[in-house]
C-alpha cells in the first residue's frame, strides 16, 4: 500500500512538473504572440504610407507578413490548447455521467495528442524535404528575398572560394540525408533515385576537395607576401649565428635523420628507381630464367626481393658514401640544421603571431556588410546582392507548435489521471 502511495505521489509531482514547464512554455509564447502581432501592424501601417505617401513599395513585406500570420496562428492555438479553449465537441461529455466525463476526459485528449503528434511528423517531414531541396539547390531557389536589403561581401579569390566551399559542402549534405531516407525507409517516395544521388554526391565531394584548399592557397600566399621575407630577416640575424657557434652540435637527432630521409627520397626519385629497373631487366630476369624452374617464389615476389637486395648493396657500395659527401663537401649539415631551425622558428611564430593575425584578417575579410565600401583587408569593392533567407527557417513553427499541442493534450489527459480536480474545476467553469 505505501509503494502504491509512494508511486502516486511521485506521478503527481511529475505532472506538477510538466505544468510548471507548460506554464513557462505559455509565457514564451505569449511574448511572442504579442511581438508578431506589433509587427504585423506596424509593417501593415509602413506599408500603407510607403504606398500613399512615397509611391513606393516593399514587395517582401507581404510575403513576410503571411509568414507572420502562421507564426501567429501556430501559437495562438498552443496556447488555447494550453488554457483548453481549442475547438472540441462536447455534446457527448455534457449529457453524460461523472463517470464517463472522466473516462472522456483521460482518453479524449490521449488521441488528440496522437493524431497531432503524426501531423508534427508530417511537417517536420516537409520541412526536411524543403531544407534539402534548398542546399541541394544551392541557395538559389526555396527562399525570401528582402529586395530592399543588400548584404555586401568581398569578391577576393579565396572569399570565393571558400563560399563556393561552404555551399558544394551544403550540395553535398542534402543529397547525403536524401541517399540515407533512400535507404533507410525504401518504402517511403524518394524525389531522387539512389543510383542518381550517388553519383552526384561523388561528384560533388570531387569538386569540394578541389575546393578545400583555400586556407592553405591563402597562407602560401600571405608566406610569400609577407612572412617570407620576416623569415629570411630572422635566419640572418639569429639562425646564422647559432650555426656559426655550434656547427653540427646544434643539429638535433630527429632533423638529422629527416634530412637523410628527404635526401634518400630524392636520390630514388632522380637516379635509383631507373638505375634498378635497368639492372633487373640486365641481370635480374636472366637470374630469375636460371632458377624459376626450382623456385618456390613466383616471379613478383622473385622481382621484390632481387631488388631488395640490390639496393642494397648499392647503398652499401656506394649510396652511403655519395650521402656522407652531401653531408660534409656540399653544405648538407648547413641546410639540414636551416630547414629545422626555419621549421621551428615559424611553428613559434604561428603560435605568438600570425594565427592571431590569420583569425582578424578572416573574420575582416569573410564579413558581411549591409552598406557599400570596400574590403579592409584587400580593399577590393564589396559587391552586394538582395538578402535571401530560407523558406524552410519561416516554417519552422510548424512542427515546433504541433509538437508543443500534442504534448498539451498529453498533460491534460495525464492532469485527469493524476490531477482529476483540475478537470473537475474545468468542467464546472
Amino acid at each position: 500500500m505505501e509503494k502504491k502511495k509512494s508511486f502516486w505521489e511521485g506521478c503527481k509531482n511529475t505532472v506538477q512538473a510538466l505544468r510548471t514547464l507548460d506554464f513557462a512554455l505559455g509565457k514564451i509564447e505569449s511574448f511572442l504572440v504579442f511581438t508578431f502581432l506589433a509587427i504585423l501592424i506596424l509593417a501593415e501601417v509602413a506599408g500603407s504610407i510607403l504606398r500613399e505617401v512615397y509611391q513606393s513599395n516593399l514587395a517582401w513585406i507581404e510575403q513576410l507578413l503571411k509568414y507572420v500570420v502562421i507564426w501567429i496562428g501556430m501559437l495562438g492555438a498552443s496556447l488555447a490548447t494550453q488554457s483548453k479553449e481549442h475547438i472540441s465537441i462536447e455534446i457527448v461529455s455534457r449529457f453524460s455521467g461523472k463517470r464517463i466525463q472522466r473516462i472522456l476526459s483521460v482518453f479524449l485528449p490521449c488521441i488528440a495528442a496522437i493524431i497531432v503528434f503524426f501531423l508534427a511528423r508530417a511537417s517536420w517531414n516537409y520541412i526536411q524535404g524543403d531544407r534539402r531541396n534548398y542546399l541541394i539547390k544551392a541557395g538559389q531557389s526555396g527562399y525570401l528575398t528582402l529586395e530592399n536589403i543588400s548584404l555586401y561581401k568581398c569578391p577576393e579569390e579565396s572569399n570565393t572560394k571558400r563560399e563556393s566551399f561552404a555551399l558544394v559542402s551544403g550540395q553535398a549534405m542534402g543529397y547525403i540525408e536524401w541517399l540515407h531516407e533512400g535507404i533507410a525507409f525504401p518504402q517511403e517516395k524518394n524525389p531522387y533515385p539512389l543510383v542518381y544521388l550517388e553519383k552526384e554526391i561523388q561528384g560533388l565531394l570531387a569538386y569540394r576537395r578541389s575546393l578545400s584548399r583555400w586556407n592553405i592557397d591563402w597562407l602560401h600566399a600571405q608566406w610569400e607576401k609577407q612572412w617570407k621575407e620576416e623569415a629570411s630577416q630572422a635566419w640572418n640575424n639569429q639562425g646564422k649565428a647559432l650555426w656559426q657557434e655550434k656547427g653540427e652540435k646544434a643539429i638535433l637527432k630527429e632533423d638529422r635523420i629527416e634530412w637523410q630521409t628527404r635526401w634518400m627520397a630524392e636520390k630514388w626519385r632522380k637516379e635509383g628507381k631507373s638505375q634498378c629497373n635497368d639492372a633487373w631487366q640486365q641481370e635480374g630476369q636472366k637470374e630469375w630464367e636460371q632458377i624459376k624452374a626450382e623456385s618456390d617464389m613466383d616471379e613478383k615476389e622473385f622481382q621484390e626481393e632481387w631488388e631488395y637486395q640490390w639496393t642494397k648493396k648499392v647503398w652499401e657500395d656506394f649510396w652511403s658514401k655519395e650521402m656522407a659527401s652531401a653531408w660534409k663537401e656540399e653544405a648538407g649539415a648547413q641546410e639540414c640544421f636551416y630547414k629545422a631551425w626555419q621549421k621551428r622558428w615559424v611553428q613559434e611564430q604561428w603560435q605568438e603571431k600570425w594565427s592571431k593575425s590569420w583569425k582578424k584578417i578572416y573574420n575582416n575579410h569573410s564579413a558581411i556588410y549591409f552598406q557599400p565600401g570596400h574590403c579592409p583587408y584587400c580593399s577590393q569593392k564589396l559587391i552586394g546582392e538582395p538578402w535571401k533567407i530560407p523558406r524552410w527557417f519561416f516554417l519552422i513553427i510548424l512542427p515546433l507548435g504541433l509538437g508543443i499541442i500534442s504534448f498539451r493534450f498529453f498533460l491534460h489527459s495525464l492532469e485527469a489521471i493524476f490531477l482529476p480536480e483540475t478537470g473537475e474545476e474545468a468542467l464546472k467553469s
